[in-house]
């Protein structure tokens, strides 16, 4: 095993010279090492489930969820944000959104589904649907963020992701937080109506 420094100038990354698939990394034991990367799967997080009772009092689930936070802002502001990793209900392979979670970076523009990844089984922690239009992600929606006490995350990690997969995450959640409303869009296109904006107070 060796150690490779990634495009973040604080983080070192252990890679193997074996791989699983190219999403994911073997051969870590286990050890996420000093601090989580994005792209890490962890299983058993609790996170919390909203109720309506009257004491307030927040009830948590175990969830199997990935790491969405930059390395950097793992390591330099002690802040882990993740999603949660759901399987989907059954699909029409013919759907746009199936098309859109099979297909990996680079492909057409609107060919992409950016609220959700599609993951590669793991034996024992996301075990291969039975049903073959089912299909493992981690959803970009549906998270929780934790921060200053956050090694504790450390313990439940599983898995982690190649530099290959990262990168195809980060283009999602890229594409997942840049999309525009109808609004916006028809503000920011060549030749947009601005006039609503003409008496909008300076900052």
């Amino acid at each position: 095993m060796t150690t490779a420094r990634t495009g973040c100038p604080c983080t070192t990354r252990r890679t193997s010279s074996k791989r699983l698939h190219y999403v994911w990394e073997v051969g870590l034991d286990d050890d996420p090492g000093e601090h989580l990367h994005q792209g890490d799967l962890l299983v058993d997080v609790p996170l919390p489930v909203l109720t309506n009772r009257p004491d307030g009092a927040i009830k948590t689930k175990e969830r199997l969820c990935m790491v969405v936070s930059q390395c950097c802002t793992i390591e330099r502001r002690r802040v882990v944000q993740v999603a949660q990793v759901l399987k989907t209900s059954r699909l029409r392979p013919e759907s746009g959104m199936y098309q859109g979670l099979i297909s990996d970076w680079p492909a057409r523009p609107g060919q992409l589904f950016y609220d959700a990844m599609r993951l590669e089984p793991i034996p024992g922690f996301l075990d291969p649907p039975e049903d073959p239009t089912q299909l493992w992600t981690v959803d970009f929606r549906v998270g929780c963020t934790f921060n200053q006490e956050v090694d504790w995350l450390r313990q439940h990690f599983r898995a982690r992701m190649t530099a290959v997969a990262r990168r195809n995450l980060r283009m999602r959640l890229g594409g997942h937080y840049a999309r525009a409303t109808t609004e916006d869009r028809r503000l920011l296109d060549d030749g947009g109506d601005w006039s609503d904006l003409a008496d909008a107070p300076e900052w």
